[in-house]
């Protein structure tokens, strides 16, 4: 088969309308994800209220995807490095340990919670590339410089990719919209010098080939774009051709490519896609907003019913003629005061309007309906127990982590993949020569270590790269605080442990307790002593407690208050229904 040719005219024009037709294309489901974005954000956010048109009250989507991605991406995802030959385990050590360093400096924690985030509304979309200094070396009288990996969070409104694919892997090109600042552009050097005089910059964002705003941000897309950049820019294309291993840079005012790059990164390429719920022969996954806008919808306009017919309730005091007195007596009583009725049978209170209660009943139906479709979303997020005991709960609570755990596995592969892209591309520069400290395992102390493209060697045969499990988890200092606590009556339970010479550091438990809690005065609480300064057990005086001891349990059931239970208690209530006492009384009490 022919190889693409960048600079033939003709296999340039064929790309070009293949990438004019693939954006055409994909214009539908970019405006779907506007639409997903507006109904995230609710009614009021935004200038003269950008988002959806209609009231949310309830903005259960916001809260589902809230919890869901901090649940996802709560901190810094930990890189373990292994490898299988004994000799390259202090390399690997090593690679570990500047890997985590360095990664932190480009705030890998922040872009991977923004394409989760995306991926939420469609998908998730990274950039991994070269494209940052990162220091010089002097080989004789010539100066080389270097730059390391970025990731860089790709919005689907400036992405391409072949449409005719059904998944990503098989794609003949993708590519991204960004911009390039003028005068870098021509001080590169591998630029086409004759290409970038025929380019004109511009400080106004512009259009694309279908008339897809460029770079416009969701707030001021429903304003009249009159602002200026600070400097000229050239609004540029990436396309990565993958059977040609090459990386086109181009520019809409311009045929001709600006740069074409040979391509020695990733062997997938410089672009990674996250998306949660695959679709068989689709390239485009199904999102959580896909799931849940419909039910969302329903609930808000549901409530948004009922809360008018409510404002719209009017309560008024009847009466006939003859007790017109009654009536002005009544309405100008305080509470609890007593006056004089003549007529008290021809005096009555009516109400006309108000919610109805079948309205509210579906409301709070369709809430719960939500909840179900989010993975049990109440338990997710921590918002009180749904059943009536701890039990169940903790069951229900293994069930409803299901969904989020099969996102959490679709997370950790993508950000497995990305940085193993990274790490590819530090890690295999020939003149590679990092000098660093790292910290020994389990202690305080530092040593220097040095990385050289010699002593590693093949990075892709030596290493395996993974991702610390869960390491992107919240955890509260409690939780870590409580694992500690737990380890350590593991090993005081299990005389195999003092046998082979383990022992636990008291006083280092102590003081990580101290820190995680925070006890800021431990030094005054205890008095810490060497183990020679400790004395001995007395056994004078016999044993310290008696040898047999009894206790008794006592199980009391309190009836609880779960949102459930309280939901189907107001939709009992609202209908006529009858309840029972203790049921009606837990409407009151705070949801547990």
């Amino acid at each position: 088969m022919k190889e693409y040719n960048p600079l033939s005219t003709k296999d340039m024009q064929r790309l070009l309308q293949a990438k004019k037709a693939a954006r055409k294309a994909q214009e539908q489901r970019r405006s779907k994800r506007r639409e997903f974005i507006e109904d995230f954000v609710g009614h009021h956010w935004g200038p003269d209220g950008t988002g959806r048109d209609d009231r949310t009250p309830l903005n259960l989507r916001e809260l589902a995807i809230s919890i869901y991605s901090w649940s996802l991406v709560a901190q810094m995802p930990q890189v373990m490095v292994e490898s299988v030959f004994p000799e390259m385990r202090a390399i690997a050590a090593d690679l570990q340990a500047d890997a985590n360093t360095k990664y932190r400096d480009i705030q890998l924690a922040e872009v991977l919670e923004e394409i989760v985030l995306d991926a939420m509304f469609d998908r998730g979309i990274a950039k991994v590339a070269v494209n940052e200094y990162d220091g010089a070396y002097d080989i004789g009288e010539e100066t080389i410089y270097t730059a390391r990996a970025t990731i860089a969070r790709v919005s689907l409104d400036h992405f391409v990719y072949d449409h005719t694919a059904n998944a990503f892997r098989d794609v003949s090109f993708s590519g991204d919209r960004y911009e390039i600042d003028w005068d870098d552009l021509n001080n590169d050097e591998e630029a086409n010098k004759k290409v970038v005089n025929t380019l004109t910059p511009t400080v106004r964002p512009g259009r694309d080939e279908v008339g897809a705003e460029a770079f416009e941000p969701i707030e001021y897309e429903m304003q009249e774009r009159t602002d200026e950049k600070y400097r000229e820019v050239i609004e540029a294309w990436d396309i990565w051709l993958p059977r040609n291993k090459l990386v086109l840079t181009m520019s809409d005012q311009q045929p001709t490519p600006i740069k074409i790059t040979d391509w020695t990164g990733h062997k997938k390429g410089p672009y990674f896609t996250l998306g949660f719920q695959k679709v068989p022969d689709a390239i485009t996954p199904l999102s959580p907003s896909d799931l849940l806008k419909d039910l969302d919808d329903l609930q808000n306009k549901l409530y948004n019913k009922a809360a008018e017919d409510a404002l719209e309730q009017k309560d008024v005091l009847g009466y006939s003629g003859e007790a017109a007195d009654d009536a002005e007596r009544i309405v100008g009583a305080k509470n609890r005061e007593a006056i004089r009725m003549d007529n008290p049978g021809k005096v009555a209170e009516y109400k006309f309007n108000g919610a109805d209660p079948r309205t509210v009943a579906a409301s709070i139906q369709a809430k719960n309906d939500f909840d179900f479709m989010a993975g049990g979303l109440s338990i997710l997020g921590g918002m009180g127990p749904s059943s009536e005991t701890a039990a169940q709960d903790k069951l229900l609570s293994q069930q409803a982590s299901k969904r989020l755990e099969f996102m959490r596995q679709r997370v950790e592969s993508f950000t497995q993949e990305v940085l193993t892209a990274l790490m590819h591309f530090d890690y295999t520069d020939p003149l590679l020569d990092r000098h660093f400290e790292r910290k020994v395992a389990g202690t305080q102390i530092t040593v220097p270590a040095r990385l050289t493209a010699e002593r590693i060697g093949n990075v892709d045969m030596n290493f395996l790269f993974k991702i610390t499990p869960h390491s992107m988890q919240y955890e509260s200092p409690q939780a870590r605080n409580a694992k500690m606590w737990q380890m350590l009556d593991r090993v005081s339970a299990n005389p195999m442990f003092a046998q082979a010479g383990i022992m636990p550091n008291l006083e280092y438990i102590m003081r990580q307790t101290a820190q995680l809690l925070p006890l800021h005065d431990l030094d005054e609480m205890f008095i810490f002593r060497s183990a020679a300064e400790t004395p001995g057990p007395d056994t004078s005086r016999g044993p310290a407690s008696p040898p047999q001891t009894h206790r008794t349990y006592e199980r009391v059931n309190r009836p609880g208050a779960t949102q459930q239970g309280h939901d189907q208690t107001m939709q009992a209530l609202l209908s006529g229904a009858g309840v029972q006492d203790a049921n009606a009384g837990a409407v009151g009490r705070m949801i547990s």
